[in-house]
């Protein structure tokens, strides 16, 4: 399984370089897009050092488990919120319009990363291997799917305005959120 955190790990870096690389005007934007690009890498390491301690519970010490588990789930609530904000701010720049309900999502935001934090982590040992559930995750799951559905609506009354490629490029990373979300649901040892 760690194969594949890997293989995505070294993709983002790639296109980190290359991004980073690039000279390009300092917009916001740019800025949130920089983000991402940082917060996925340290995610997928987390990702990666959770499949490890979660498959050797009885090697690894609890806290060090319980840890890696809250910064994993901790940097996807902020992915996913950042992944909202970067279309929140293209559509403000392509339509020239303030886009309302901005606190409401860093609320959001601030909830599920606190519930990240303090909630409970349960660990379910099966045959194929190990997973975590509970509060905490079920916390980043709801805020994951507030933040999807806030993409969703912000591109479904500002379609007309918003350029093809962006649509199209946030249209796929939408559809395939969705899908792997929906196949995860209900397969939880699918990474």
């Amino acid at each position: 399984m760690l194969r594949m955190e890997m293989a995505c790990f070294f993709v983002v870096m790639l296109m980190s370089i290359l991004y980073f690389s690039a000279k390009r005007k300092n917009t916001k934007l740019h800025t949130i897009f920089s983000a991402i690009l940082v917060l996925s890498m340290l995610h997928l390491i987390f990702d990666a050092a959770t499949i490890y301690t979660v498959n050797r519970m009885d090697e690894v010490p609890v806290w060090i488990n319980n840890g890696l588990h809250r910064l994993f789930i901790g940097t996807m609530v902020i992915l996913f919120y950042l992944f909202y904000r970067y279309v929140v701010v293209m559509i403000e720049e392509e339509s020239g319009k303030k886009q309302g309900l901005a606190w409401l999502f860093a609320g959001i935001l601030v909830v599920a990363v606190i519930g990240a934090v303090v909630l409970p982590i349960y660990y379910k040992e099966t045959e194929v291997g190990n997973y975590s559930y509970g509060p905490a995750a079920n916390m980043t799951y709801i805020s994951i799917g507030v933040h999807l559905i806030g993409v969703v609506a912000l591109l479904a009354v500002n379609w007309k305005k918003v350029h093809a490629k962006k649509k199209l490029g946030i249209t796929v990373a939408m559809t395939v959120e969705i899908v792997i979300a929906l196949y995860q649901a209900f397969h939880p040892m699918a990474l």
